[in-house]
């Protein structure tokens, strides 16, 4: 016998070695600071503007009455076809929500031309380039006070007054 071959061969010394340890998986919970403050941040943005929106959705439940309101003279225009009691209940609803919206203005005392061309002014833009313009010069102006009117399309005078009443500046809830 060969007696190198009696010497033990030491081992591999990389067969020694351990395998690597994997750190544990980072746990998402719970978050860092960072994303508590990101959070808080977002809730108090959001109650924000739940906030706001409760409150322009309450400034605006006069626009939603008056409409419903419209809605109503109209239907009845409709059944009865009586002009004169739609312009004059027409206009006393359009007054009442001028007074509302606008107590700085001397609202109450107005009356034909004065009267229409404050409506006129009071929607946004330009009014002289609104085609379906019918307040200054229309049945408004004169309509409520004639005995029997005639010739006046009633169903432009409520999309027009309907569309006022949705879109007119607001001084009073701005």
């Amino acid at each position: 016998m060969n007696p190198q071959s009696q010497i033990p061969l030491p081992q591999d010394p990389l067969a020694q070695l351990r395998d690597i340890h994997l750190p544990q998986s980072v746990s998402w919970w719970p978050p860092a600071p960072g994303w508590w403050l990101l959070a808080l941040l977002l809730l108090g943005g959001l109650a924000m503007a739940a906030r706001w929106l409760w409150l322009r959705y309450q400034r605006s439940a006069y626009r939603r009455t008056g409409a419903a309101e419209l809605e109503q003279l109209f239907a009845s225009w409709q059944n009865s076809a009586d002009t004169s009691a739609f312009l004059q209940q027409l206009n006393a609803l359009l007054k009442r929500i001028a007074l509302y919206s606008f107590p700085g203005a001397d609202v109450a005392s107005m009356n034909g031309t004065r009267w229409t061309d404050f409506l006129d002014r009071q929607w946004p833009g330009d009014p002289g380039n609104r085609a379906d313009n019918c307040f200054s010069g229309g049945p408004l102006e004169f309509g409520p006070y004639a005995a029997k009117p005639g010739g006046i399309d009633v169903a432009a005078l409520h999309r027009s007054s309907l569309r006022w009443l949705r879109e007119h500046r607001d001084q009073q809830r701005a």
